[in-house]
């Protein structure tokens, strides 16, 4: 209700601005499609090259082994730091 009193008076008012409004929303948009068409484009580019592009499911078990070894990993980096 609020945004359709805003856009009427902006119109109504500011025809150009509006209209530059309303551009700038299909410019948006089509970006966003050329972005997901590229990033389609690479990931089939890579399967011609071979390359195997792994996005890995871990399960919450593994992601907390994951995090356990880097904090180790940072608590010996810091450690060596200090004796130093």
């Amino acid at each position: 209700m609020k945004y359709d009193i805003l856009i009427k008076l902006i119109t109504e008012r500011f025809p150009v601005l509006g209209f530059v409004i309303c551009l700038l929303s299909i410019l948006m948009a089509t970006y966003t499609i050329y972005l997901g068409s590229k990033a389609k484009r690479f990931l089939l580019k890579s399967k011609w090259l071979g390359i195997e592009i792994k996005i890995e499911n871990l399960t919450t078990e593994e992601r907390g082994k994951n995090t356990l070894c880097k904090k180790k990993e940072m608590i010996e980096l810091e450690e060596q730091g200090k004796k130093k």
